[in-house]
């Protein structure tokens, strides 16, 4: 437990600065430019290189220590925010190096994410794998309900510059507590080796291809990232920002209930135990979240501004609790059916398929956003989304039933 403990509250420390600098980014873009298309050129820019150097990063951390990992991709995150800290500083705002920076910090970001992933069968039990999954749930939460006001506080009455003092000094913490964890080495010395070969990944082909359920978390993941990921990066604040006209405090609260929403949900996940596997969970908490999305954009432009803030306020917390409830069994089931040898390759796939059509969906709605009514554009993504993943969950049903 004491292993645990250190690796949330490193993971917890490093978050609460991450989640603040993730959500003054949108308002720093959208003050600086006012444009929708803008925000998804910068969004689908930025998460292009962390996605292509996947299958590299899955390789080489599979086959070497997950703690020296964390440890040192934390304190490279300390350097570079510290470092573009003194550049804004010196030379004010520019979307280029902003670009830069960010798009180095999602690099390094992918291997602390996979090794993240991958430490927990060298770090706990596998008995404990549902309450560390839940837990690390309800403090990432946490530190994320704490971005959306204090973030807005900050980015209000310090600027930008404060926020990403505050990003590095939380990784530098971060860097520090995960010095003392305990680590249990299961790389095996006879296949660690200085050359990598990508026809190390047939093992991760050959699982997927043999088990539906993997082969469907791929599929489902393309979809989601195409469609509502890059709506939730660069339509919604925009349409929030620059179409509603709503304050920043207020998109920060909107933000907040989310978060809390989620909170809610992983608490409901750790207690109710035996839910946690359950993979219907997914498909119907992420059916709602979709739903609720789309629900969202019909009162946009047609009532108050005050009205609609109320709105969509409660409908974002209760997406945030749905979406809690579909992605903690989720979590559960794929790190218990994959090997721990190989959560390294499979996450790292998982991560690149799951995530090659997000800059093309920032790209796309970012570009729609000029050319399209911001509802309607809402309300054509959380349909199509509806369609295809109905489509899926009931193809893997009628699948079941046929001998």
């Amino acid at each position: 437990m004491k292993n645990l403990f250190l690796f949330l509250f490193g993971r917890f420390t490093s978050t609460v600065g991450n989640s603040i600098f993730n959500l003054a980014i949108p308002l720093l873009i959208l003050d600086k430019t006012s444009s929708g298309r803008a925000m998804g050129s910068f969004m689908g820019t930025t998460f292009l290189p962390a996605l292509l150097i996947l299958p590299f990063v899955g390789l080489y951390i599979e086959k070497r220590n997950k703690k020296k990992i964390v440890i040192i991709t934390d304190i490279l995150q300390f350097t570079l925010f510290f470092a573009l800290w003194y550049h804004y500083h010196s030379y004010g705002f520019s979307i280029g190096f902003l670009t830069l920076f960010i798009s180095i910090s999602k690099v390094i970001g992918r291997f602390f994410d996979i090794s993240s992933v991958s430490i927990f069968p060298r770090i706990i039990d596998e008995s404990l794998y549902g309450k560390g999954n839940s837990w690390q749930g309800i403090l990432d939460n946490i530190s994320e309900l704490t971005s959306p006001i204090l973030g807005v506080f900050l980015y209000k009455t310090q600027g930008i510059e404060s926020i990403f003092l505050l990003n590095a000094l939380t990784f530098l913490i971060s860097a520090v507590s995960e010095i003392f964890l305990k680590y249990k080495n299961l790389e095996s010395t006879q296949n660690t080796v200085n050359r990598f070969s990508f026809s190390e990944y047939k093992d991760i082909f050959n699982l997927v291809k043999t088990q539906r359920f993997l082969k469907n978390s791929y599929l489902l993941l393309m979809i989601i990232n195409f469609l509502m990921a890059p709506l939730a990066m660069t339509v919604i604040p925009f349409a929030l920002l620059k179409v509603i006209n709503i304050s920043e405090w207020q998109y920060g609260v909107i933000n907040f209930a989310e978060i809390f929403g989620l909170l809610i949900g992983s608490a409901i996940m750790l207690k109710v135990s035996h839910s946690q596997k359950n993979i219907k969970l997914y498909y119907q908490g992420e059916i709602i979240c979709i739903f609720i999305q789309g629900f969202i954009a019909l009162f946009l432009g047609v009532i108050g501004k005050t009205y609609y803030f109320y709105i969509f306020l409660t409908l974002n917390f209760l997406a945030g609790s749905f979406n809690s409830l579909s992605l903690i069994p989720l979590s559960t089931q794929l790190k218990s059916k994959v090997n721990p040898t190989l959560q390294g390759r499979f996450f790292a796939s998982l991560s690149f398929f799951g995530g090659i059509l997000v800059p093309f969906g920032n790209y796309l709605l970012g570009l729609l956003t000029v050319y399209v009514n911001t509802a309607i554009l809402i309300i054509m993504v959380s349909s199509i989304t509806l369609f295809l993943i109905g489509t899926l969950n009931f193809s893997e049903k009628l699948n079941k039933k046929i001998p």
